[in-house]
């Protein structure tokens, strides 16, 4: 009896040191030199890094520090983290002058640009106060904005794509969806999952295309695909089962 006791406890034990570990998920930044560039690849000295984290590489001078690429984790090897680099498409959409420099030893690649800042796709809004409460330090941009965004496309079922142009457009680092009583956090430009944790929910009705209280977000007239979303767990798990 006693050892079933304690197996039990254990579990129970185990499962909360698994749940808090899942949603104390770090999205602040580090700074990281990097130690290796060769054309559009950068190599820096950390290894404990997820494949799909972003991130800024800055160039430093005596008086100022310039924003020269933006960089995504996509391997570990050999105990370091390949980084790929990327042209700044958040500074073109914003038409801002484009420093004429590359990459080079010795830059900063700052970790988790942005991740403070995120986009929130939940089902209604008990979820929507859940996750807020449960993030009270991050800064969650309204749904409004971007189902507004979408009316204007006319795009009522929003594609990774369409997801990624808004979150560049706005400087959101990170992406929260919540399905099936599971909290995804994504990358905004790789859009690979960083975390995945379980939620207490008791509300389980949803809004197409998610909670917002923007209304009538109609296709295109020549458009015949779908008008709405019609299984809000069943689209967003189908959106970021395979992301590549």
């Amino acid at each position: 009896m006693a050892y079933k006791i304690l197996v039990v406890f254990l579990i129970l034990v185990l499962g909360s040191i698994s749940l808090v570990s899942q949603s104390s998920f770090d999205v602040s930044t580090h700074e990281i030199k990097l130690i290796n560039v060769h054309k559009n690849t950068a190599v820096i000295d950390v290894h404990n890094l997820i494949v799909g984290q972003s991130g800024i590489v800055v160039h430093k001078t005596d008086n100022r520090s310039l924003i020269i690429s933006h960089a995504i984790v996509t391997s570990i090897l050999n105990n370091k983290s390949i980084l790929t680099l990327y042209d700044l498409d958040n500074l073109k959409q914003n038409a801002l002058p484009i420093p004429n420099l590359k990459p080079q030893i010795g830059d900063i690649f700052v970790l988790n640009h942005m991740y403070h800042s995120s986009l929130l796709i939940v089902p209604n809004f008990e979820t929507f106060q859940k996750i807020k409460d449960l993030y009270p330090k991050q800064i969650f941009f309204n749904p409004d904005i971007f189902a507004s965004n979408l009316k204007i496309i006319n795009t009522p079922l929003p594609k990774i794509q369409d997801i990624k142009k808004f979150c560049i457009s706005y400087d959101i680092g990170t992406v929260f969806i919540v399905i099936s009583n599971k909290l995804y956090i994504l990358d905004s430009h790789s859009f690979k999952i960083l975390n995945v944790s379980e939620l207490d929910l008791l509300d389980t009705t949803t809004q197409s295309p998610f909670f917002t209280k923007v209304i009538d977000i109609k296709k295109e007239f020549w458009d015949f695909g779908e008008d709405k979303i019609r299984n809000y767990n069943k689209y967003y798990k189908n959106l970021i089962k395979d992301i590549k």
